[in-house]
């Protein structure tokens, strides 16, 4: 891993993101600044540096620079996989749901000043999505 865009490959794989395209999703980045970065396009700066190491566990100055130690094997290999069990038997993620749970969940963090993780962000619209699950099995309407 001689190359920024190689050590932030394998950041991204120890992470558990099979995927570069749901990795950038989940960061909430377009997908072609993330590609550019990670195919040796673009190079990035510190400050996307700092952003991909808090969402890939790592130390921003290895991704720059390559000193220090590269991160240690990552246990989690769910980050691509379905937000529930229910959603992965039922055939997939609803998309509309998942839309709104995401607005409620940015509106839930504007309105505490707007500053969270990466992994604070994910669980709270993970929080939000199964709420909307169960308002929707309840016959509940939802407008988004």
């Amino acid at each position: 891993m001689n190359t920024m865009n190689e050590r932030l490959k394998f950041a991204r794989r120890n992470a558990g993101f099979r995927f570069a395209k749901t990795a950038a999703e989940r960061m909430g980045m377009k997908t072609t600044t993330y590609f550019s970065h990670e195919n040796g396009q673009n190079k990035f700066d510190r400050s996307w540096a700092n952003r991909y190491a808090e969402a890939f566990g790592c130390d921003p100055v290895w991704l720059l620079t390559g000193k220090g130690e590269p991160p240690t094997p990552g246990e989690n290999d769910m980050n691509d996989a379905p937000i529930t069990d229910t959603d992965a038997n039922a055939g997939g993620i609803d998309f509309e749901l998942m839309e709104q749970a995401i607005r409620a969940a940015d509106l839930t963090i504007t309105g505490y000043g707007g500053e969270v993780s990466l992994e604070k962000r994910d669980r709270l619209i993970k929080l939000h999505y199964a709420n909307l699950l169960k308002l929707r099995s309840l016959n509940v309407v939802v407008n988004g």
